[in-house]
């Protein structure tokens, strides 16, 4: 299960949970908010997090003072009440930052958090930020250490959906974004992000949708890796 508070940072953009957030933020300042006080708001249960905006490959900027302030204000802790595992709190905070377009903050807390020991999602989490930075020497680097990532599988089959459809391999126009196996290739994407530079274009809105998947589901996994190692 993805965290209320997780799901509706990340779903902000729709008005009825923006109002959520409004009214829980005074309240968090004297720490997490119980499991009944949680209910007693009647939040939405999010078992798996819905298609988010598309966000452009490299951000102009962050869209949104309430979502910086939000993400300054409430603490690891808060976003995951049965938190186990602090550094992959951090890490999930890097990736809602990021996922936001805040590229500083996501690139030093992701930081905090491979220091902190989150090996699994820090890392990638980073050369994410790189890659949309635009720095994509760097995001090699990082997608380097990465390596094979047990999440790789997962985006593929959802992404593999995607390219079955002809208008949107159509609009993407590029070779390979899944390697053999039918697993991401996030080296391929760099390719892909480094042909589509600034331009926002069909081929990089189809690329933007890609990453919509990828980032979508890593913050899912980042919230298993934080509740349960």
């Amino acid at each position: 299960m993805i965290p209320p508070l997780v799901g509706l940072t990340v779903t902000a953009h729709e008005p009825y949970h923006r109002a959520l957030l409004d009214k829980l933020l005074p309240r968090l300042d004297s720490g997490p908010l119980s499991g009944a006080e949680l209910a007693a708001e009647r939040l939405p249960e999010f078992e798996r997090l819905s298609v988010m905006p598309v966000r452009r490959l490299i951000p102009e900027r962050p869209r949104s003072d309430f979502i910086q302030d939000l993400l300054a204000t409430v603490t690891p802790q808060q976003f995951v009440p049965h938190l186990k595992y602090p550094s992959q709190g951090l890490s999930l905070l890097a990736g809602l930052y990021l996922i936001h377009d805040c590229l500083h903050e996501g690139h030093e807390i992701a930081q905090r958090a491979e220091q902190a020991g989150a090996k699994t999602s820090a890392p990638y989490w980073h050369g994410i930020m790189h890659r949309r930075e635009p720095d994509y020497d760097n995001a090699r680097y990082w997608f380097r250490r990465v390596g094979d990532h047990a999440i790789f599988p997962e985006i593929g089959r959802e992404i593999g959906e995607l390219l079955s459809e002809k208008e949107f391999a159509a609009r993407l126009r590029f070779p390979r974004v899944l390697d053999r196996r039918g697993h991401w290739d996030a080296m391929a994407f760099i390719d892909l992000c480094e042909w589509c530079g600034t331009a926002w274009d069909e081929r990089a809105q189809a690329a933007a949708r890609l990453q919509e998947v990828e980032m979508r589901l890593l913050l899912e996994y980042t919230c298993r890796a934080a509740q349960a190692g």
